[in-house]
């Protein structure tokens, strides 16, 4: 009789609070509310309840009236636009689909419009294109950035952004798996000869995903006249896409891998890819 109530007390447990019988991490403080639209997180789900593919969301910076980076008659919001289509069809050759742009044509969508859609989608990892301008033209390379405390220009403020809502600081499980992130697209680039610096540390809006693993990416220089006129070669364009694809894929290989599931292939990859990551 009293082993048939311990395991009385031990259902009764899971039915009433799953959360915590699942190890639900503390969600995000509630001195700081989170942007109007987003959800808040919340533990995962437990991985055999939910089977259909995440999709894989690729941000290309600015759009419309707001052009990034601007040098040598060309304009950051394009190339962003053009690689991350390109990155569509890589990621989607390679049987990765679903995959979502948050802007696929010349317009302007607000930092807290990009993390509400990707939260209304439920994206697997978020990946925001960008080049960079300094005042130094002989800087070249590319930059991954995932959140967190950095130095310099990397923590400044974007005015043209200010009127975006507040966004608290993701949760630690997700800024632990934006930095596996980050250091798979590194070290996926180095592989395909881009020089790549370590990933970096900063608090940009998109970053503060509080439910998708998110980072940035700096592809190049367009204050650096040989390294502006490459982002904006589509061979060259066609070039990083690739790379990036195969990082984003081995990415997720590996991740299957370490728990224990399929190796991801053409027509497994997006059951794989959502049901692993959803686990980060």
């Amino acid at each position: 009789m009293a082993a048939l109530r311990a395991r009385l007390g031990v259902f009764l447990l899971l039915f009433i609070s799953p959360a915590r019988a699942y190890g639900g991490t503390a969600p995000i403080p509630a001195r700081t509310p989170p942007a109007s639209g987003i959800p808040p997180w919340e533990a995962p789900a437990p991985r055999l309840c939910r089977i259909e593919p995440r999709p894989i969301v690729i941000d290309p910076g600015h759009g419309g009236d707001d052009l990034g980076a601007v040098a040598y008659g060309r304009y950051e919001k394009d190339i962003a636009l053009a690689v991350a289509r390109k990155l569509r069809d890589r990621l989607q050759a390679l049987g990765l689909a679903p995959v979502r742009l948050t802007r696929d044509s010349d317009d302007f969508v607000p930092l807290d419009g990009r993390v509400r859609e990707t939260s209304a989608w439920d994206g697997a990892l978020f990946v925001s294109l960008h080049a960079n301008q300094v005042f130094r033209s002989s800087l070249h390379g590319v930059t991954v950035y995932a959140f967190g405390h950095g130095p310099g220009r990397s923590d400044r403020n974007h005015r043209r952004h200010r009127k975006a809502p507040p966004l608290p600081a993701p949760p630690a499980e997700q800024v632990r798996a934006s930095d596996g992130l980050a250091a798979a697209l590194a070290r996926g680039l180095r592989r395909e000869r881009f020089q790549v610096e370590q990933p970096e540390r900063a608090q940009y809006y998109v970053l503060k995903n509080p439910r998708t693993p998110s980072v940035l990416v700096e592809m190049g220089y367009l204050s650096n006249p040989v390294e502006a006129q490459l982002l904006s070669d589509p061979d060259y364009q066609d070039r990083l896409a690739a790379a990036l694809a195969r990082s984003l894929a081995e990415h997720l290989a590996r991740y299957a891998a370490q728990r224990g599931g399929p190796a991801i292939g053409k027509a497994q990859a997006p059951a794989a890819a959502g049901l692993e990551l959803q686990e980060l």
